[in-house]
């Protein structure tokens, strides 16, 4: 993974959380922008140079809120990593208890196939490869899903904890709080599905493994998987 996108992976979430926060304090003042520069007088420079702090802060910020996503997941919520190993020989005794453990235990079922069954095998290994790639870039897609989601719960968050509310606008509130909870919805649900289809996906290359494995040993034409 280049550098570039790394930073942009990052950036994603630390901006979201910015964004959701600036569009809470926005509604807060009636969206009367000229309240939040107030105290620069007007200095453009300052102000330029104030946007340029936070959309650079973001890449951290945003880091720091994959690991917070992270922890989460393998701890509270990872509890759908049993789909990858349902059915899968090998992998009989990973269960839904705990996830950290039983996904470790996937990977290195996987990595064992790709490294050590694979290359002995008739197997098409450029397929499996781009099969994988396109796994990971999945599942690439479904963390941003996840931290963009914490995100956006610490950017309220945030905003509750250092808004002062005897100035706060209810109406624009109201209104910036629906779109906040269509957005979140929208994302939770997009990320429940995509984080299912990671695992089913990982499986189902898991299982072609083992099917071509078994026509090999039985004495069968291995075709691509």
């Amino acid at each position: 993974m280049n550098t570039e996108f790394q930073i942009l992976r990052w950036g994603i979430p630390g901006w979201i959380f910015l964004a959701t926060f600036l569009m809470f304090k926005l509604a807060a003042v009636n969206f009367q922008i000229e309240i939040l520069i107030q105290p620069f007088n007007s200095n453009f420079a300052a102000i330029a140079g104030i946007a340029a702090f936070f959309a650079a802060l973001g890449v951290p910020i945003g880091y720091v809120l994959y690991q917070m996503y992270f922890c989460y997941k393998w701890t509270f919520g990872g509890k759908r990593s049993y789909l990858a190993a349902k059915g899968v020989p090998g992998l009989e005794g990973v269960v839904t208890g705990n996830t950290r453990d039983d996904w470790r235990t996937i990977e290195r079922h996987m990595d064992k196939m790709m490294t050590l069954v694979v290359p002995k095998k008739k197997i098409n290994y450029e397929d499996l490869q781009r099969r994988y790639e396109w796994y990971s870039n999945r599942t690439s897609r479904t963390h941003g899903l996840g931290a963009s989601a914490v995100a956006m719960i610490l950017g309220l968050i945030t905003f509750i904890a250092l808004n002062h509310w005897g100035y706060a606008s209810i109406y624009y509130l109201g209104i910036v709080f629906i779109m906040y909870i269509v957005a979140i919805v929208s994302i939770i649900i997009n990320y429940k599905s995509m984080d299912e289809g990671t695992f089913l996906q990982l499986k189902s290359m898991m299982m072609d493994i083992h099917e071509a494995d078994n026509e090999h040993l039985n004495g069968g034409e291995v075709g691509n998987t």
